[in-house]
């Protein structure tokens, strides 16, 4: 069966953050985009937000976040770079969060039919309840690696969207890190992070290998 990792995004909450001045000449200056990594994408520049992508990632700055969503195949790259932002952007940083979402395709009889097999035990009063068309899914919160890794397991009919099929399996986990203590180093904080992401992604990776073995 196969696995495919589909989202990876980077969010990291920061308070007093001003996405005005964060310009293009900024991101150049500071070595976050290089001038001819941008992309006339969509590019925005205002007070109150920013949009910028790039080769590498799409960048979005808020007044109480920052968030990245990485592309496929560039995450060495744009870690580096997100680094650097972190080291001189003017907020105070509190939490990161790393999201990472796969599919998983299903043989038959498909996502549907194997998320009710796996979530409803045989006997379970909801299963006559809800009947053999419902949509069953699980929701999971563990503390991993310093933080907490959520985990959402649902078919992917449950969307309704033309692009996912039928017999593909939704998997998303959420890792979320927030530091001990206060007035914590910019790198420390940002690589630590990382570090620990890398860890429960890893488990993440464990169990949806598991998940497309069964």
């Amino acid at each position: 069966m196969a696995v495919k990792q589909v989202f990876h995004n980077v969010v990291i909450l920061a308070k007093g953050l001003a996405p005005g001045m964060i310009s293009e000449r900024w991101l150049r200056k500071c070595d976050v985009v290089r001038e001819e990594e941008f992309r006339d994408n969509g590019t925005l520049f205002t007070p109150v937000a920013i949009r910028v992508e790039t080769e590498f990632f799409e960048l979005l700055a808020l007044p109480d976040r920052i968030q990245a969503t990485v592309f496929e195949g560039k995450q060495a790259t744009a870690v580096e770079r997100l680094q650097n932002l972190i080291r001189v952007v003017p907020a105070e940083l509190s939490a990161v969060g790393i999201n990472f979402h796969y599919h998983v395709t299903r043989e038959p009889p498909g996502a549907q039919q194997f998320t009710a097999d796996l979530f409803l035990a045989k006997g379970n009063p909801f299963s006559d309840l809800i009947g053999p068309k419902a949509m069953v899914g699980s929701y999971i919160a563990v503390p991993a690696a310093d933080g907490l890794l959520r985990l959402e397991i649902k078919p992917g009919a449950a969307l309704d969207e033309q692009n996912i099929p039928p017999d593909t399996l939704l998997v998303q986990f959420n890792y979320h890190y927030k530091p001990e203590g206060e007035n914590v180093d910019r790198s420390t904080f940002f690589c630590g992070a990382l570090a620990h992401a890398a860890t429960a992604e890893a488990h993440a990776n464990t169990l949806v290998h598991l998940l497309s073995d069964q």
